[in-house]
């Protein structure tokens, strides 16, 4: 009777223990797209297509100038590099946290200069992140366009 305990506990230890190494942290993975610059390729302003590469009917073409350029690490010396479309350039740090289940926002904090009415702080939901490219939306309304909720997809240059 105590061979079969024993052989039962040190069963689910086991099983507890690939658990325990085989479980990632999903953060580190997520973070681990965000090295590089990206541009847009598509941007929706609310439910509005304003701006799409390579289109000649862009309502919006500053848009291609539209630049993220993140470096450091969430670790390390996070920065961000933001260009809008406007053509103003910001820098500040970017963190990644979880705020819904499985949910993700990217946040850029004490930006410099601060941008219009952000008090410093921009924020978005991380839709998707791959070595490709990102696609992102505002979870606060942007007062550079009209207070719209915006919809980014970007491509990594170089990618």
């Amino acid at each position: 009777m105590k061979k079969i305990t024993y052989s039962i506990i040190l069963a689910l230890f086991l099983i507890s223990c690939r658990d325990y190494v085989e479980s990632k942290d999903p953060l580190s993975e997520l973070s681990a797209f965000f090295n590089g610059e990206f541009k847009a390729i598509r941007v929706n302003e609310n439910t509005e297509l304003v701006y799409q590469e390579n289109a000649s009917n862009n309502i919006i073409p500053g848009y291609e100038q539209y630049r993220l350029e993140f470096s450091g690490s969430l670790n390390s010396n996070p920065v961000i590099k933001l260009k809008e479309y406007t053509g103003e350039s910001f820098i500040g740090k970017w963190e990644i946290l979880r705020f819904s289940g499985s949910r993700y926002k990217l946040i850029f904090i004490d930006l410099n200069p601060q941008p219009t009415n952000t008090e410093g702080q921009m924020e978005f939901e991380i839709e998707s992140a791959t070595k490709d490219g990102l696609e992102l939306e505002n979870l606060r309304s942007n007062p550079k366009t009209g207070n719209t909720l915006n919809k980014y997809i970007l491509k990594k240059i170089g990618s």
